[in-house]
């Protein structure tokens, strides 16, 4: 029995891991009712009093709620607005920098779903990066309107690259949610919690049909 639990043990470790599969949602509804734990962010609160804009070119946006936003890749400025730039969301929103900079966004606790309204500068698409994935939204209006747009993951993540596709272009997004879907994909924790928990009872077992000693 111990045999087969180590060999058990090493089966389960040996399997590959598959490569993240993103997709992209089909609309906030069908995103919403796929995840659990959702929680949003609006960008509210966040301008001092008296000013149109908040500057993080430097300097990380968060957490809130658990979510850092950096200024990442190059870019020029990353910022909350109030002004009426870009037609998204209501009230503040988050704008990102020019290609090839990009946002990055940091989850304290793992998610497998995000999404947003947007906009972009010119027009444009924007493009989701996580665990060496990548999936590209549809056209994203320019700034005089905006779009939802969202994905979820088959394997969750605490890190995640938002970028527009147009070179001199900016993308805003407000009302980031994000959550879990209901089938997260066990973890290597949990894995080799099973695997430990086969050995244990292999070991168990053997010890107590072990040959008992003569007096």
């Amino acid at each position: 029995m111990f045999r087969s639990a180590a060999l058990i043990l090493i089966l389960i470790l040996a399997l590959p891991c598959s490569a993240t599969v993103l997709t992209v949602s089909t609309g906030k509804a069908s995103f919403e009712g796929s995840l659990t734990n959702l929680k949003t962010i609006d960008f509210e609160n966040i301008i001092p009093q008296g000013f149109s804009n908040a500057y993080y070119n430097t300097t990380p946006l968060g957490p809130i709620q658990g979510v850092t936003f950096t200024n990442s890749g190059g870019g020029d400025q990353m910022y909350v607005n109030s002004s009426g730039l870009f037609t998204v969301g209501s009230g503040a929103y988050l704008v990102g920098p020019n290609p090839p900079g990009y946002i990055l966004v940091a989850f304290a606790t793992a998610v497998s779903g995000v999404g947003f309204d947007a906009s972009t500068y010119f027009g444009g698409t924007i493009t989701f990066t996580t665990g060496g994935t990548s999936v590209t939204t549809s056209s994203v209006p320019p700034h005089t309107s905006s779009t939802w747009v969202g994905f979820t993951s088959d394997t969750p993540f605490t890190s995640l690259e938002i970028q527009v596709s147009n070179a001199g272009a900016r993308a805003a997004l407000d009302n980031f949610e994000f959550g879990n879907t209901a089938a997260d994909t066990p973890e290597v924790a949990t894995i080799l919690m099973i695997g430990t928990g086969l050995l244990a009872l292999g070991g168990g077992r053997r010890w107590l049909h072990r040959p008992s000693s003569s007096v």
